[in-house]
């Protein structure tokens, strides 16, 4: 064959070559575009074992008195529920809603279609809400040790610990005795009052005889506190089931 065909061949092959490539080019681009893959996206999941067990992922569709109705692969799935089955991360079925991404244990029932016995329910979405209500809690505790500290370290005042008593939950005042020396203490407008652990409390929470640290300048036998914290009391702030 003569060279200068062989040439040419070879140019429009590039050239189709290159057309093609970037026509598919295009076509990726625009495919990205229209069908862009969710980033949050729960994935779905539909696990069964060849003994029947089954892992079951999905959002809760429904909530019956035993069941659950959860939407995975292959579309409803029923989740039978009894006194065996285990919850988490609470104790019962009071904690589902529709919405909620779930994960389900159990086995294929023999009974019914798309059903499934579960020995476990976890609730991902209540797990998550927990969570970030603990961070919140863990936040709240910093931002008060900071605010503190910040006082502290604006002021010159001192610490003063001792013994509470006479207290007017009204007035935020109580008398502190400190070695056998009585202090009448009131509470600043914007005063901090906090417990062992550093959780906002209120200050009606601080009873006779609790062992109590103030800071704030004393005058005579009177002491205006910017913070209070009542070392007497523990830190069930921070336990989410009584806040």
């Amino acid at each position: 064959m003569d060279k200068k065909y062989i040439l040419s061949f070879g140019l429009v092959a590039v050239v189709l070559v290159g057309a093609t490539s970037l026509v598919l080019a295009e076509n990726m681009q625009d495919q990205a575009v229209v069908s862009p893959v969710p980033v949050n996206a729960k994935p779905m999941v539909l696990e069964v074992g060849p003994r029947g067990n089954v892992l079951l992922r999905g959002t809760v569709s429904a909530v019956g008195t035993g069941s659950l109705t959860v939407k995975s692969w292959g579309g409803d799935w029923t989740v039978n529920v009894s006194a065996a089955t285990k919850f988490a991360p609470a104790t019962s079925m009071d904690q589902f809603k529709a919405g909620d991404f779930v994960g389900v244990q159990g086995s294929m029932s023999t009974a019914a279609l798309w059903t499934v016995d579960a020995t476990l329910v976890r609730n991902w979405t209540t797990k998550k809400d927990l969570q970030a209500a603990k961070d919140m809690v863990k936040r709240e505790r910093h931002n008060n040790m900071e605010e503190i500290r910040e006082v502290m370290l604006n002021e010159s005042p001192k610490n003063w610990q001792g013994t509470a008593s006479n207290i007017n939950a009204t007035a935020k005042t109580l008398t502190l005795t400190v070695d056998g020396t009585a202090y009448a203490v009131s509470l600043v407008a914007d005063a901090k009052v906090v417990d062992r652990a550093f959780f906002t409390i209120d200050f009606a929470k601080v009873k006779e005889g609790d062992t109590v640290r103030v800071w704030g300048p004393v005058s005579s036998d009177a002491i205006s506190a910017y913070v209070l914290r009542d070392v007497s009391v523990g830190s069930s702030s921070g336990d989410l089931n009584k806040r």
